[in-house]
């Protein structure tokens, strides 16, 4: 149920076989793009959301193709997030624009694996 990215070189020891150049994660850890394209973590900079968001952990949430809501735990600063700078952000990377949700909580919940997952998409 993996999701991953091809390497575009061969892989340095001579082997044929084909190799990753990363493991994106599972189809729920992509955002869903106007067009259907997936936009998996790895377009999405952490260090982008922090321009606009103070927070020392985020969550990216995906309800549904026009809605994002971002779950984060604040820095405790008295910077306020920048909400129309993540709109644009989001927006320039879905492909239309989104209504755009924040929520300022305590911790981020993980899952029953005890992993946590910076997107989660409910998006089909």
């Amino acid at each position: 149920g993996d999701y991953a990215t091809r390497a575009v070189r061969p892989c340095s020891s001579g082997r044929t076989l084909e190799t990753l150049q990363r493991v994106e994660g599972r189809r729920r850890n992509a955002l869903v793009a106007a067009d259907g394209r997936k936009i998996w973590q790895s377009e999405i900079s952490a260090a982008d959301i922090l321009r606009y968001l103070p927070a020392r952990q985020f969550q990216i949430l995906q309800p549904d193709r026009g809605t994002i809501e971002i779950k984060y735990i604040s820095k405790g600063s008295d910077v306020m997030p920048d909400q129309d700078g993540l709109a644009a952000y989001f927006a320039a990377r879905l492909g239309h624009p989104v209504k755009l949700r924040l929520a300022s909580i305590s911790e981020i919940a993980r899952t029953s694996g005890g992993k946590y997952e910076r997107i989660v998409s409910m998006v089909k």
